[in-house]
């Protein structure tokens, strides 16, 4: 219990502890915070999805040879999907130094000579990464090499310097983990009682199989026509062409 003292009274007085405040997130793993009171929110099982958006962008670009991806080895969700990946992709690129610019960190790469075959760039669920969207997709535009994300939210019917797309991207949007946070917000905020369950799965059902699932899957043609890429054709069942 919390104490402070009076200079005029003789004892300490008790004083009650602060209320606890709510926590509500997007996380990929909950599992540590599982039955631990006033935490909740939505899992959008990017990490768990690892292999399923790697296929995604094998299937969208069938001319791909070698993907490689963005990692910061220090962050959690990052961890857990290069850990699925390990022998698929063709190699990782480092992004975990908040010095360097992430374009930076790819060219750097890009100029050790290791990279093989007809490449393209999958980002892993890491959060530097979704802030510096732009700026890895411009890349991308300036060099013609395929990014794909696990999100969908950066895929644009057009592209340009000034607002570069993603070649393409598989998960659940950012826009729909906004809703579900937004709801369990409002339940904090205005409900007589905690969201329940205490954190929401995302359905994570292959779009080529069902249209039961939060999964949406995307790709730009106009990323694909800058980048001199052909698209999968046919466009197979659940992919979107913008």
């Amino acid at each position: 219990m919390n104490l402070v003292w009076h200079f005029m009274h003789p004892h300490p007085i008790p004083v009650p502890p602060p209320p606890v405040k709510p926590i509500v997130g997007v996380i990929s793993d909950h599992s540590f915070f599982d039955g631990k009171a006033d935490v909740y929110g939505y899992s959008a099982k990017r990490s768990q999805t690892a292999v399923a958006c790697y296929n995604a962008f094998l299937a969208t670009v069938p001319s791909l040879q070698s993907v490689y991806v963005l990692n910061d080895p220090s962050h959690g969700p990052s961890k857990a999907a290069l850990g699925q990946l390990t022998k698929l992709i063709a190699g990782a690129i480092d992004v975990s130094n908040a010095t360097t610019p992430i374009p930076t960190a790819i060219t750097n790469y890009w100029k050790t000579g290791t990279v093989v075959g007809n490449p393209g760039i999958l980002v892993l669920p890491i959060d530097r990464c979704f802030g510096a969207a732009d700026a890895i997709n411009l890349w991308g535009f300036n060099n013609q090499v395929p990014i794909f994300w696990p999100v969908t939210d950066r895929v644009y019917h057009t592209t340009s310097v000034g607002q570069p797309s993603a070649l393409g991207g598989y998960g659940v949007t950012q826009e729909h983990c906004g809703e579900v946070m937004g709801g369990q917000v409002a339940q904090v905020l205005w409900g007589r009682s905690p969201p329940s369950p205490q954190f929401v799965e995302a359905v994570t059902y292959s779009p080529t199989t069902t249209a039961f699932t939060d999964i949406t899957w995307a790709a730009s043609q106009a990323a694909a026509t800058a980048a001199d890429i052909s698209l999968v054709n046919p466009t197979p069942r659940g992919l979107t062409v913008l």
